[in-house]
């Protein structure tokens, strides 16, 4: 026995071809909600109170509008340094690590014999807790204990305070940086090898 053939009429069809041409953005419509209630206001926000003078985050009330808490920064000259010592460590951090990342994924991308085990070497900074490398780092550093220090020791170098002067602290950030970046760089560069 066959089965009756159902047929659309012309006012179904015109319905369903509106439907699908907006369902995609239906699907869409949860990740824009996020983005705009999580990102997009809180930054509008922030903006706002940063014209504002004397914020009270208690009772949302303010002296004034006003530019002056962006004339007080801009006039600080720690502001500007720290804006100077942010540049250097990106101007040192992304070429240094670029280039011992193109070396390191090439190298990786040869099938080498223990190319495994120098992989997982290499990506470990990547799948370990900010913090506890930056406690590790932080320990290997410190001028009295630290095994940088240990080992400087055995060539006759006196201990360097690495973080707490600052002619070492950027060299010692730069090094962290790098170190830290690598993995990420060379899952970059060799997803494209």
């Amino acid at each position: 026995m066959k089965r009756p053939k159902m047929e659309m009429s012309p006012m179904d069809l015109r319905e369903n071809r509106k439907f699908s041409r907006i369902e995609p953005y239906l699907y869409l419509l949860p990740f824009f909600l996020g983005v705009i209630v999580f990102t997009l206001y809180p930054v509008i926000n922030v903006i706002l109170m940063s014209f504002k003078e004397d914020y009270s985050h208690l009772t949302r009330e303010f002296a004034q509008w006003g530019t002056e808490n962006y004339q007080t920064v801009l006039s600080d000259s720690k502001f500007t340094q720290a804006i100077t010592n942010t540049l250097k460590y990106v101007v040192l951090v992304v070429p240094i690590s670029t280039c011992i990342a193109v070396v390191i994924a090439y190298l990786l991308n040869q099938k080498l014999r223990f190319s495994a085990l120098f992989q997982t070497a290499y990506f470990l900074p990547m799948v370990t807790s900010v913090t506890a490398v930056g406690l590790v780092w932080r320990l290997m550093y410190n001028y009295k204990f630290g095994i940088i220090n240990f080992i400087l020791g055995w060539f006759g170098v006196d201990p360097i305070d690495w973080l707490g002067k600052a002619q070492y602290s950027m060299p010692a950030l730069v090094i962290f940086g790098v170190w830290n970046i690598l993995p990420f760089t060379i899952i970059l560069l060799l997803s494209g090898l």
